[in-house]
């Protein structure tokens, strides 16, 4: 295993992506690792897309690669393959990307930014527009695309959450313009709306110290949740409930109000559910575990 602090997971077709400060990892379906060549000098988040993986960090920008599958396997001149991506000439980190649940028919992706706001793109990553009409904060720490609406629903609006360090914004119209969400002044970190968000409305969102908060009316308003810990790293629906990473250890749910410690875990910087198993992401690699089951 590669000890590397984990910010982000991303399945791409055949391959798993893991990315954070020590580079960027591609797992292949035998769960072999291998830390790909990536131009930033410390990686934030990745993103695959079709056959493309976006990488953003520091400096600024997002890096692309044409060929996810050639970077990973190794092939021989794929690591000279990645491409600058035209950033609208915002110079800030790139801290988190998150594609449109029908990206390969819209091509959109969004792009949050360490001090410069979001970043809009239509075309898979290749171009970036500024998109903040409406923040009042422009430091963007998480953003989550709910599930697509039914293909009935009228108008199908496209909502998409961004945590700031002073609250959660919402967008209907797929990051074109974001309102505040009626939630305390907080450091907002991680979000997740459940997987049946336009019929639940539900949505979760953690923070640096004040716990949890939920929403039962589509992420228009947060209100705290008792019993959760102070810090909250990390949130992911799984079948039959949740699971969220506090600073020591997991915790799972059955409806994201009552919450019980998972016992001998350990707490991790991201999630992922994947395969029944729940992936960790800590500062030292990625932990696997089974997900919890609820009769």
């Amino acid at each position: 295993m590669n000890e590397i602090p984990i910010l982000s997971f991303s399945v791409g077709p055949q391959i798993l992506w893991a990315g954070g400060p020590g580079g960027l990892l591609a797992i292949d379906p035998a769960g072999a690792e291998r830390l790909v060549p990536q131009p930033m000098r410390s990686p934030a988040c990745c993103l695959a897309h079709g056959e493309r993986i976006l990488v953003g960090g520091a400096p600024y920008g997002v890096a692309v690669h044409p060929r996810s599958q050639a970077l990973a396997a190794g092939e021989a001149g794929a690591e000279t393959g990645w491409q600058a991506a035209f950033m609208d000439h915002v110079t800030a980190p790139v801290m988190c990307l998150i594609a449109d649940p029908e990206a390969a028919e819209t091509g959109q992706l969004l792009a949050g930014t360490d001090g410069g706001g979001i970043l809009r793109s239509a075309d898979g990553g290749l171009t970036w527009q500024s998109s903040n009409f409406g923040l009042h904060n422009q430091t963007i720490l998480a953003l989550a695309w709910t599930t697509a609406p039914p293909a009935q629903a009228w108008p199908r609006w496209s909502v998409v959450f961004a945590c700031t360090e002073e609250g959660v914004y919402r967008s209907p119209n797929a990051g074109r313009g974001w309102k505040r969400a009626d939630c305390p002044s907080h450091f907002f970190q991680c979000i997740a709306p459940a997987p049946d968000f336009h019929r639940s409305r539900r949505v979760l969102a953690g923070t640096e110290e004040a716990g949890l908060f939920r929403s039962t009316d589509g992420g228009r308003s947060f209100q705290p949740v008792a019993g959760t810990p102070s810090q909250v790293n990390a949130i992911t629906p799984v079948p039959g409930g949740w699971v969220m990473s506090g600073s020591e250890q997991l915790w799972q749910s059955a409806d994201g109000e009552e919450w019980q410690p998972i016992p001998d875990s350990v707490g991790g910087l991201t999630l992922l559910y994947r395969g029944n198993a729940i992936l960790v992401g800590t500062d030292q690699g990625i932990l696997h575990m089974e997900a919890p089951s609820w009769t």
